[in-house]
């Protein structure tokens, strides 16, 4: 080779090599620029925690922080500048000395040093021999990255300190400077950016001071805390961090669950993710190997995974298959209080442990391969040595998000509202009392507790007191009294609630006002023969109708206003009674508001009692309302701007417990006092009737229950059985000598008929109240539940046809069959209702109104030979049976005439956020019309769905397109791939009925949107559509059950679901879309309500039994849906 050739081959090879020494360089000033904001944020986290901590504290809702726990990192005392380094010696400040020598003995402030010796603050630190390979260095002395500025450096890299320095990087003020954002000057430790002050170690964003140490509140270090003497700092620096303390939690005043160690846990009916998940809670053991969690299928013997519990003290978690990570060093079974989080997903770049907010454990495992699980397990886990929990759990926490660090410190030490985004599952576990552990979410994933036993809290609290109240509120007499509140709430996207209780129908309550109660004003409530009703500037008046609100009781009132909701609306006792399209007030220069007066009011003074008013800067939904409308609240919620409770009891203030200062005056109102709680009618006894166990004793209910009547179908009741014999006391029967159905007791069981014999569901408390509940379903499944908790029969029942009626207290064919016990509370439903929807109104009396209810006897009489059916309001013989008074269980409430318990409804969410994941498939749907169809479903595009969302789609074998509704906007109809585009596009966040139709004859196509056509056009005529097809639910199919595109998933909810070989007219199609169907109209051919609420089938109510396979979805709380039960009298073809 010519030495020309090999001057040439060199200089490429530099050439090459600049070109990859100026990507490295740009690598890692992006990964510093990166880094700079990630500390940033975490400070701003940090910071941001410190005041929701500051303010509980000033309200009294958490005790102080213990500045000796370890928090502050490497302080300096106000007097002497100087910090403790982390290992009981004392060093300077990181001012002007940090970059000389080969160490240093200052702090470490940049993450994850380990080098005791060195000041490894980060990108650019300036010691010679130090290691500054940028964030996260751990080694002592190769200097092998930018920005370092010892003696060896390679000064190729940008801000070397040579004479050509590289001052390219942001900041950069001379060739003496180094590049770390936002420095200004050799001489300052610039660890985050945008400090400002020469001798200032500024570890938090914009720190000021000159000489002290500026680090946030709850950060961890080892040594004193801020304004401690260097005097002192020996003593901080003998302090245990081996494990960061947090203020005590739960509250002492609530109560707990204890687990026995050895059949207590509890089991709740949840499908979560396999990855981006978080599952969190708290813990106090003695015991150094018990389990804590676990997801499992069915029951604890079922297949498992995502375990959480404790080894040797450690605490461990297994994430299928087989990645099995663990803490060392730790002594957790010491019986205090910690807090676990374990975290899976890519989002985090695998799985995590957190202990008390500090990540202990890591591995790489991103997602589970177990995915068939449909429930946890909270207080056992199979990997344990002792499975059980021994010890108590509290506020366990489900997110289908995977959390950060900050995200968990930031609210691991309070309880949550329960609509946090992400979160799955809630249970604070502080019940106090019963079997079931509520979750807080509203999505209705309510736990079964076994063998748990509650706590006693140390001291009542009056955070979760149940509204109305029971303690002082404020009276105002009708004349002058009102109250004055200096606030400017907005024009829009606005909330006013509060309760009231009045007799006088036509007073005032609420207003907006400019000055005073004479100046301008809008926005008000009240009373006009006793309907309530607002008034919006300018003009915009609503009110219910048929409704009698001045009955001297507590009721609930809302009025949103805002461009999300659609416009106006009030709402009583959580429901919908009044709506209108204003969405913003013209009135904007109001300045307080008038709490009991409305100048639009005939009696402007409120003549009553008011409490618990609340301002949101929100228009509020009916969930978000009803989820916090029964409970006080601690005043840091978001979009609260002012919450003003009135209970104080006494003064003339009217206190803002949100802590913006919004005090109001209190003009001539009168304080009540509590009432007395002897009182509390729930607690004395009450009218029950009596079985003798003879023939005598029955009632003839008349409700024909037989299969044929009520395919799927719910009887409930409170039984407390007075002997143990074996005997068939029957409770229920429609028994005609053909084992029929019947629920009975007898030697101490309960029996449920089955399919030619009895099944023992579960043992009976002789002379003890509980609740029972027989379910049967059209697809011959059985389920019983004894006080809420479910017993499933593992066969198939069958029956045949019966010409009994319902009896309670006898069998309907058997005279000498007979019941001897106590009964009340008898319910028959006309659906199989489920877990959640037994345990929600079990305690509660009902009104007989209830969707779904089709005889109601409460029992409670009390004398008489009558008993009323309460949804007919007839009544039928007690024929014998005798009335008593008897105390019912504690929580069981003896009158609830304004209950508003209904079946819940729900529907199905599709998040598609990443990738095209959640889908609902019926595949084969071999009863695809072929001819003619049409297709009807709810809808709710989220408030940020995709436009090109794709609700339902059919495809077969050789078309793609066979039928599909294609995108939210200009909404596209596609029959055998042929399409046409409308500019109909449907509302986002608002429920909407959809109905497609489409015919081969005319090739006719008809899109209608709430009932009205909105367009027609015409795709292939003539042609003869596939009968075997896949229909899929939120997914564009670009093959044949599969192919689907990010791009073209749908965002929101949808319910109700309705395919039908046949073009139904437009009086069809509004004579039903606001009524569930029954499956047996004539014509439908698939029928998907949406409404099971749980598992992972969308069940089929037709008899054709396609059912559909559930991906990624997940059930959702949906009241605000305008569906009723099929309409009595109504033609099913």
């Amino acid at each position: 080779m010519s030495l020309r050739t090999e001057w040439y081959a060199a200089r490429v090879k530099r050439q090459q090599e600049v070109l990859e020494r100026r990507q490295t360089v740009a690598t890692f000033q992006e990964e510093t620029r990166s880094h700079q904001q990630k500390v940033w944020q975490e400070e701003h986290q940090k910071r941001t925690a410190f005041v929701y901590w500051l303010k509980d504290y000033v309200w009294g809702i958490t005790p102080p922080m213990t500045l000796d726990s370890g928090q502050g990192s490497g302080q300096t005392s106000a007097k002497n500048k100087t910090a403790t380094n982390g290992n009981g010696s004392v060093g300077s400040t990181t001012d002007k000395d940090s970059t000389g020598g080969s160490s240093s003995t200052g702090q470490k402030t940049g993450p994850d040093s380990t080098d005791d010796s060195t000041n490894t603050t980060g990108p650019d630190a300036k010691g010679d021999s130090a290691t500054t390979t940028g964030p996260d260095t751990k080694g002592d002395s190769v200097t092998t990255n930018p920005d370092s500025t010892g003696d060896s450096t390679d000064t190729t890299g940008p801000d070397s300190k040579s004479d050509s320095t590289d001052t390219a990087g942001p900041g950069a003020k001379g060739d003496s400077t180094t590049t770390s954002p936002d420095s200004t000057g050799d001489s300052t430790n610039t660890a985050s950016p945008d400090s400002k002050s020469d001798s200032t170690d500024a570890t938090s964003p914009n720190s000021k001071g000159d000489s002290t140490d500026a680090i946030n509140p709850g950060s961890k270090a080892d040594s004193a805390p801020t304004g401690q003497d260097a005097d002192d700092s020996s003593k901080a620096t003998t302090e245990d961090t081996s494990s960061p303390k947090t203020e005590p939690f739960p509250p002492a005043d609530q109560s707990v669950l204890e687990f026995n160690g050895e059949d207590s846990y509890i089991l709740v009916p949840i499908k979560e993710s396999a990855t981006e998940i978080t599952n969190e809670f708290w813990f106090k053991t003695d015991s150094p190997n018990c389990g804590f969690f676990s997801v499992i299928k069915t029951n604890l013997d079922g297949a498992n995974d995502r375990h959480l519990y404790l080894k040797d003290g450690n605490i461990y978690t297994r994430v299928h298959s087989q990645e099995i990570i663990g803490s060392t060093d730790l002594n957790l079974a010491d019986n205090t209080w910690h807090h676990v989080a374990h975290v899976i997903g890519s989002s985090v770049g695998g799985q995590k442990i957190y202990i008390d907010g500090q990540e202990v454990a890591s591995g790489t495992k991103t997602a589970s391969d177990f995915n068939w699980n449909d429930k946890i397990a909270i207080g056992y886990s199979v990997d344990a040595q002792d499975k059980y929990c021994k010890g108590q759990i509290t506020d366990v926490r489900v997110w289908n998000k995977a959390r950060t660090q900050e995200e968990i410190q930031s609210d691991m030490n309070h309880r949550l509202v329960g609509d946090e985004d992400n979160l799955m599952g809630y249970w604070p576990l502080n019940e106090g009392n019963g079997e079931v552990a509520t979750d807080k979410t509203g999505n209705d994933h309510q736990g079964t507790i076994h063998s748990g036993t509650w706590t006693e809290p140390e001291a009542s609290s009056s955070k979760s007191e149940p509204l109305p109240p029971t303690q002082s509120t404020l009276e105002f007499n009708g004349k002058d009294s009102y109250i004055t509140v200096p606030i400017k709430e907005p024009a829009t996207e606005v909330t006013n609630e509060f309760w009231f209780k009045t007799d006088s129908p036509n007073c005032g309550f609420f207003s907006v006002i400019e000055t005073n109660i004479t100046s301008g004003n809008d926005r008000h409530l009240y009373l006009k023969d006793g309907n309530i009703y607002t008034r919006v500037h300018s003009g915009a008046i609503i009110g219910s109708s048929d409704l009698s609100l001045a009955d001297n009781t507590w009721h609930h009132v809302a009025h949103v206003i805002g461009k999300s909701v659609g416009g106006q609306k009030i709402y009583i006792d959580g429901q919908e009674v009044a709506s209108g399209p204003k969405d913003a007030s013209d009135f904007t220069w109001n300045q307080m508001l008038a709490i009991g007066y409305s100048v639009d009011a005939q009696d402007k003074y409120c003549k009553g009692q008011i409490t618990d008013v609340r301002v949101w800067s929100k228009a509020r939904s009916q969930d978000e309302i009803q989820a916090d409308m029964n409970h006080r609240l601690t005043g840091d919620e978001e979009n609260l701007m002012g919450y003003w409770p009135l209970d104080e009891g006494n003064g003339e203030v009217a206190t803002d417990k949100t802590g913006n200062d919004h005090q109001g005056t209190i003009q001539n109102g009168t304080w009540t006092h509590p009432e007395d709680a002897s009182d509390d009618t729930s607690a004395k006894p009450q009218p029950v009737l009596a079985f003798n166990g003879t023939s005598a004793d029955y009632i003839d209910t008349g409700i024909d229950a037989q299969p044929s009547a009520l395919p799927d179908t719910t009887w409930e009741a409170w039984v407390k059985p007075a002997r143990d014999i074996a005997a068939w006391d029957m409770i229920f029967s429609t028994d005609d000598g053909g084992w029929d159905r019947f629920v009975a007791e007898n030697g101490g069981q309960f029996y449920i008929s089955s399919k030619g014999g009895a099944w023992p569901a579960t043992s009976a408390d002789i002379d003890e109240w509980q609740h029972i509940a027989v379910v049967y379903t059209s697809d011959k499944q059985l389920r019983f539940y004894k006080n809420g908790v479910e017993f499933v029969y593992d066969g198939e029942t069958g029956f045949g046809s019966t010409t009994k009626s319902l009896c309670i207290g006898r069998s309907a064919a058997n005279t000498g069959q007979c019941y001897q016990g106590r009964i009340t509370e008898v319910r028959v439903w006309n659906y199989a209702r489920s877990q959640s929807d037994i345990q929600h109104d079990m305690y509660n009396r009902l009104t007989g109104s209830e969707e779904g209810l089709v005889g109601y006897w409460p029992l409670n009489e009390g004398s008489g030979t009558t008993v009323t059916n309460k949804v007919t309001n007839t009544s039928v013989p007690k024929n014998g049976g005798t009335w008593e008074t008897d105390q019912l269980p504690e929580a069981f409430q003896q009158d609830n005439e304004k209950s508003s318990i209904t079946k819940p409804k729900f529907a199905l969410s599709f998040a598609n956020t990443t990738s095209p994941s959640d889908y609902v498939i019926v595949k084969p749907f071999a009863k695809s019309p072929t001819h003619a169809l049409t297709v009807e479903f709810w809808i709710k595009v989220s408030q940020d769905g995709r436009d090109r969302g794709t609700p339902l789609g059919i495809s077969t074998p050789s078309k793609d397109n066979e039928f599909l509704i294609y995108s939210c906007k200009d909404i596209e109809i596609y029959v055998h791939n042929s399409a046409q585009k409308s500019s109909v596009a449907f509302k986002k966040d608002q429920w909407q009925h959809c109905a497609a139709t489409w015919e081969s004859k005319t090739g006719r196509a008809h899109l209608y949107i709430d009932g009205e056509s909105m367009y027609s056009t015409s795709l292939a005529k003539g042609i003869v559509l596939d009968a075997n097809g896949s229909l899929v639910l939120g997914q564009d199919q670009d093959s044949y059950g599969g192919g689907f595109d990010t791009k073209q998933a749908f965002q929101g909810q949808m319910a109700e679901v309705r395919v039908w070989d046949d073009v139904r007219t437009p009086e069809e199609i509004n004579s039903l879309m606001n009524h569930r169907c029954t499956g047996t109209e004539e014509g439908l051919v698939g029928y998907w309500p949406l409404d099971e609420g749980e598992g992972d089938v969308a069940k089929d109510q037709t008899s054709n039994g396609h059912d559909g396979e559930l991906h990624g979805v997940v059930w959702s709380t949906a009241d605000e849906l305008p569906l009723k039960p099929f309409p009595t009298g109504a033609s099913k073809t």
